[in-house]
């Protein structure tokens, strides 16, 4: 099995001990004791509170503490440098330190759980209304929440923790503190929300049990989060990341998302006059919509963050030359795929739109709107390759920084305060000319962000070119000495 690995071992063996195995235990038999005494006739009413608040300080607090701190100190004394030499695999090292780690809070977490799951069904309504205990329908889906939103932070502080394993000296605090609110803003978000939303859930033609949706939710969320957790270890243990992961994630979470757009959840309002088959076809073209719009969200993100990597364009190239296909997917920067599947999005958005609406002017602006953001995140994707790639600056979030407060806050509004104060009637074009809008009248949303394109592409163009000249002098050098 999996989760018998070495590394799994080895936290075994530093988390517990014959004292530790024994003495939680009897603490949690000691205050159980004192409630039974201290109130004989309600102990298990009054002792389900603590026991929620122990379990929050013990999984919550503790565990994300441990987990983190396990991270850290193992980059600060070198026994990552020296698991990154080992044969101990990314899954057998992401399982063990993760489950590993957080064992002996788990131990003490499954003992506190049996005793909430046993003063659960003691418990009064003015309890369970206090305690939100009233948005669960059995003990059984409230242990299941507890369990899940415990591992859903302390893989968020781990993943957190482990992405500046680079670093010596490396700290848990934030890490830690972004595991807690993780754990325990989930479980408050899912109690809140469960005890004021409607018993069903209407996900694509489906209608499912609230609280077996959110079950269904969180296991779905848990399994990618320790997915990229896993993703991100094979990276600091030098594996190459395949970019089809990510985008069998986008394309999971598209459908989880667009899910939610039916017509009862957007109105019935809106879909009262349409027949079954304008019904049908709104509904996917909402959904196309809702797709394209994660992929473009996405796109930006990636192109933003595969920028700076020089490298990895060079192996990618050079694997397509040589037609090292494997190589060649590996090194593949993950903004490719990403913009393959929103092309695909676009036109599918397009013909769609054809399908649904009859109106000429409601095409023209969904094909408006949709084709500038593909050339806002081209744009933006070009300067950022010109600012970054190749280039050794201490300063490059500053540069992105100062760009993007640039272009879409300070040119804008000077535009805006010139057209105002020599009272011209402009602010349609500003606006379509600095971000992404909704008209009617096409050559306006795209014609300024066309050349803006093309000029960002004649910069990247030169920088391409300069760094190629240095690489040449650097090469004629090296032959010269």
């Amino acid at each position: 099995m999996i989760i018998i690995t070495p590394e799994f071992h080895r936290q075994l063996w530093l988390n517990f001990s014959a004292f530790r195995l024994i003495s939680m235990p009897f603490i949690i038999s000691l205050i159980i004791f004192i409630f039974a005494i201290y109130d004989p006739e309600h102990g298990q009413v009054n002792i389900l509170i603590p026991a929620l608040y122990a379990y929050y300080t013990c999984v919550f607090v503790w565990g994300n503490y441990a987990v983190a701190h396990t991270a850290s100190s193992e980059v600060n004394i070198n026994t990552w440098d020296f698991q990154r030499m080992s044969s101990i695999g990314p899954w057998e090292l992401t399982i063990g330190k993760l489950f590993g780690s957080t064992s002996y809070v788990w131990y003490t977490g499954g003992l506190l759980l049996s005793l909430i799951a046993y003063c659960y069904h003691y418990a009064d309504d003015t309890v369970l209304e206090e305690t939100l205990f009233n948005a669960f329908s059995s003990s059984t889906e409230l242990i299941i929440f507890l369990i899940l939103t415990g591992i859903m932070g302390h893989t968020v502080s781990f993943w957190a923790t482990s992405s500046n394993s680079g670093r010596k000296n490396a700290t848990s605090s934030a890490t830690f503190i972004l595991g807690c609110a993780a754990s325990y803003g989930i479980l408050r978000l899912i109690a809140v929300s469960s005890a004021a939303g409607e018993p069903m859930i209407h996900w694509h033609s489906w209608e499912v049990n609230q609280n077996t949706f959110v079950i269904l939710s969180l296991l779905y969320f848990v399994f990618w989060a320790i997915i990229a957790l896993q993703k991100n270890i094979r990276d600091k243990l030098q594996f190459r990341n395949s970019p089809f992961v990510l985008l069998i994630f986008l394309i999971s979470l598209c459908i989880y998302v667009t899910g939610y757009f039916s017509s009862k959840v957007i109105g019935s309002n809106f879909t009262a006059n349409l027949t079954a088959m304008d019904l049908k076809n709104h509904m996917i073209s909402f959904k196309l919509f809702g797709s394209f719009m994660i992929f473009a969200l996405s796109t930006y993100a990636f192109v933003f963050a595969d920028a700076r990597n020089l490298s990895k364009y060079r192996r990618c190239i050079y694997a397509f030359k040589n037609r090292e296909w494997k190589r060649f997917f590996e090194n593949i920067p993950a903004w490719v795929g990403c913009a393959a599947i929103l092309l695909l999005l676009y036109f599918a958005t397009i013909i769609q739109s054809n399908l649904t609406y009859e109106q000429q002017k409601a095409l023209r602006s969904i094909f408006a709107f949709t084709t500038s953001i593909l050339f806002f995140i081209a744009r933006d994707g070009l300067i950022y390759h010109s600012l970054l790639i190749g280039k050794i600056e201490r300063h490059k979030a500053f540069l992105v920084s100062m760009y993007i407060l640039m272009i879409y806050v300070l040119i804008p509004a000077m535009f805006f305060a010139l057209a105002k104060s020599f009272g011209w009637d402009a602010a349609n074009i500003i606006s379509a000319s600095f971000y992404p809008t909704i008209t009617d009248n096409i050559l306006m949303a795209v014609m300024p962000i066309i050349y803006q394109t093309v000029m960002a592409l004649t910069i990247l163009y030169f920088v391409i070119k300069s760094l190629k000249v240095e690489q040449t002098a650097l090469s004629a050098y090296k032959i010269k000495c």
